[in-house]
C-alpha cells in the first residue's frame, strides 16, 4: 500500500508541472563571413533544436540557451526575405521565427 501511496504522489507531482517552458524568443539572425553559416541569437533554445530556412530543415552546428549556428548557403541563396523558425517541441511557447532580408 505504501508504494502505492508513494507512486499515486509522484505521478500528481509530474502532472502538475506545466507544459511546456518559456517562449522561445529568436531576436536576431546573421550570416558569417563565410557565407555558410547563419547565426541566431535568442532565448530559450534547446541543444538540439529544429530549424528550418523558408520551410527547408538545415542542419544545426551547435546550439546553446541563446545561440544558435545552422549549416545555410547563404552565399547561394538569391536575395530576398526568408522566414526563419526554430523549434523545440509542439506547444505556442516552443516555437519561435523571425523574417530574415538576405544579400
Amino acid at each position: 500500500m505504501r508504494l502505492l501511496t508513494s507512486a499515486f504522489w509522484a505521478a500528481r507531482r509530474v502532472a502538475a508541472r506545466p507544459v511546456g517552458g518559456p517562449q522561445l524568443i529568436v531576436r536576431t539572425a546573421a550570416p558569417e563571413p563565410d557565407g555558410q553559416t547563419l547565426v541566431i541569437s535568442g532565448e530559450h533554445f534547446i541543444r538540439r533544436p529544429l530549424v528550418t530556412l523558408a520551410l527547408v530543415p538545415v542542419t544545426v552546428q551547435s546550439a546553446t540557451d541563446s545561440q544558435i549556428v545552422a549549416a545555410v548557403p547563404v552565399n547561394l541563396m538569391p536575395p530576398g526575405a526568408y522566414l526563419l523558425t526554430v523549434s523545440r517541441g509542439p506547444s505556442a511557447a516552443d516555437n519561435g521565427s523571425l523574417e530574415v532580408t538576405l544579400g
